[in-house]
């Protein structure tokens, strides 16, 4: 038979991509996995909380160094999630991002 899938395992994934930009700010990147994005997404890390644009970028306050969960929620069911590690040294960049991989695949095979 047929598989059908229905509800949120049919939804694009929402991808997400936080970059440690400098000793003050936090970047975060996300959109879909179809290319366009996340556009008025709630972006969350640690207590922080923000909106992205309409280019799917969200910048808050670098948190204190620690591994934090940088979580992104559309409010239509899409939510994608990161785990950042924010280093001790505010000089020190770093960056996390979902698999983009899945994206491409799809592109490959006539999918995407």
């Amino acid at each position: 038979g047929l598989l059908t899938l229905a509800g949120p395992a049919a939804a694009h994934n929402l991808l997400v991509e936080a970059k440690v930009l400098d000793a003050d700010r936090l970047r975060v990147e996300t959109g879909y996995d179809d290319g366009t994005p996340a556009d008025g997404a709630t972006v969350t890390v640690g207590a922080a909380t923000g909106t992205t644009d309409a280019r799917g970028v969200c910048v808050l306050p670098r948190p204190p160094a620690g591994d934090y969960r940088v979580v992104v929620d559309d409010g239509t069911g899409h939510r994608g999630e990161v785990t950042l590690t924010v280093p001790a040294d505010p000089h020190e960049l770093a960056a996390a991002a979902t698999a983009w991989r899945n994206r491409w695949v799809m592109a490959a095979v006539g999918l995407g």
